[in-house]
């Protein structure tokens, strides 16, 4: 073996250790923020609400939310769930429109504030006081006096005082709100 041959494999060796170095920074990094990420699965839609008994209640809109992420998350029931209109590229000069869900706190069963890791937290909308249709129909009432159709918002839940997370109408709550707003169109 000579000089250069071992110039060779030691500059062989520099450029494996900065590789490994770099690698191992990309590694870190990435662990880093992949535990602090929030994961949630969300679910709005109609649903029958029976009781323990067996005793049929009638519908109710049902929100679930249940935390999949590594971390707690904490969410507010009365300022935080309701529907935004979607994102839409090219659309940056439309304002964003928020209208929040109003839960009535007796209507909140699981976690209520808190959620661990698997924990969920299950909210309803009584029909009581009004016939199905006429929530409906409220809802598609304020989407088109604020020019806003059915399709274009989404639902949304405010955690940790700071982010707010977006997920898609059940397609029987969408359908209905369709239905409404489209009578509303056609009255006037």
């Amino acid at each position: 073996m000579n000089q250069n041959d071992i110039a060779f494999w030691g500059m062989i060796g520099n450029w494996f250790t900065g590789l490994a170095t770099f690698l191992a920074v990309i590694v870190s990094l990435y662990l880093s923020t992949r535990q602090t990420r929030i994961k949630l699965k969300c679910f709005f839609g109609e649903r029958i609400k029976i009781l323990g008994d067996g005793t049929n209640l009638g519908k109710c809109i049902f929100i679930e939310i249940t935390n999949l992420s590594l971390m707690p998350i904490n969410i507010e029931h009365q300022l935080g769930i309701g529907m935004i209109t979607k994102k839409r590229r090219l659309r940056f000069w439309r304002k964003k429109k928020v209208w929040m869900i109003s839960i009535d706190p007796r209507n909140v069963s699981g976690s209520k504030n808190k959620l661990l890791t698997g924990e969920n937290s299950l909210m309803w909308i009584d029909f009581d006081k009004y016939k199905i249709n006429e929530w409906y129909k409220n809802m598609a009432i304020k989407l088109y006096t604020h020019g806003v159709k059915p399709n274009e918002i989404e639902c949304y839940v405010y955690v940790n005082n700071s982010i707010t997370y977006r997920f898609p109408f059940d397609s029987v709550v969408l359908e209905k709100l369709e239905l409404q707003y489209k009578k509303i169109i056609n009255d006037r």
